[in-house]
């Protein structure tokens, strides 16, 4: 098995989940409303993360409705006062090895987790077939073969910084396994494991420093620094790349999150 890059154990997974979850939960919200997740539903999460679409699915499940998040780290779920209900289900589980129960679900969703696994294709044939006939999957990737832009930069040499720190992290994140064309292939992959009415759309956004979409940046960054060292940047380039995301002045866009949603069969 690929290894995942990032380190439970940094101390720093907390703030990496509040950036993504302030980043992407309006366009996976959504796709969920849009979807037309409604009372009684009962859903799985698969890779919680820090628990806002599992506390979502909850509030549109209603106290009829049911949700299992799971994740191999539990602890930000546990941890997490909306999701203390009595049908909110925290699972540790590992989606690469361990099997999900069949035919219970109404809705499976996860979000930035198939593309970090090796055996992703077997991944999404479990959890369509944790699905029930007529229900539906939801995947959430980004497309990070389509690199970020940089729309406003204090200086040329700091905008020509940020593509050179981000293909240099996206560098690292792929030698741990990711697949940067995730994003769009979960579309075969789909309709290759028994589902219909497959259908992708995909969002991006521009986004100012210190906003949250460029604080993710700066954390990943941390998070990755001596990955990113041995890759030939320096600390000093780093410390600016900081700076740079931090500031109001400079903007970029957004990756691109392609959402791809199918019935099961």
């Amino acid at each position: 098995m690929t290894e995942y890059v990032f380190d439970a154990a940094d101390g720093l997974a907390a703030e990496h989940h509040r950036y993504l979850a302030d980043t992407l939960d309006p366009f996976t919200f959504d796709r969920l409303d849009r979807l037309g997740v409604r009372p009684g539903w009962r859903c799985l999460e698969v890779g919680g993360g820090g628990g806002t679409v599992a506390a979502r699915l909850r509030e549109l499940v209603g106290d009829t409705g049911s949700v299992v998040v799971t994740d191999l780290e539990t602890g930000l779920l546990t941890s997490s006062p909306a999701l203390r209900h009595d049908n909110v289900t925290v699972l540790r589980h590992d989606v690469r090895t361990e099997p999900l129960p069949a035919d219970e679900f109404d809705l499976a969703h996860s979000r930035l987790v198939l593309g970090h696994l090796e055996n992703r294709e077997e991944v999404v044939a479990e959890v369509v077939g944790a699905v029930k006939p007529g229900g539906w999957v939801l995947f959430d990737e980004f497309e990070t073969v389509i690199a970020p832009m940089v729309l406003e930069a204090p200086a040329p040499a700091d905008a020509e910084l940020f593509h050179r720190v981000v293909a240099a992290i996206t560098e690292v994140v792929a030698a741990g396994g990711m697949n940067h064309r995730w994003g769009h292939e979960v579309y075969a992959c789909l309709a290759r494991a028994g589902t219909t009415d497959v259908h992708a759309e995909g969002a991006f956004r521009s986004c100012r420093g210190g906003g949250p979409a460029m604080m993710l940046h700066h954390v990943v960054s941390r998070r990755l620094e001596a990955a990113l060292l041995r890759e030939g940047l320096g600390t000093d380039e780093l410390h600016r790349f900081r700076e740079v995301v931090a500031d109001p002045a400079f903007a970029a866009t957004t990756y691109v999150l392609i959402s791809t949603r199918a019935r099961k069969c």
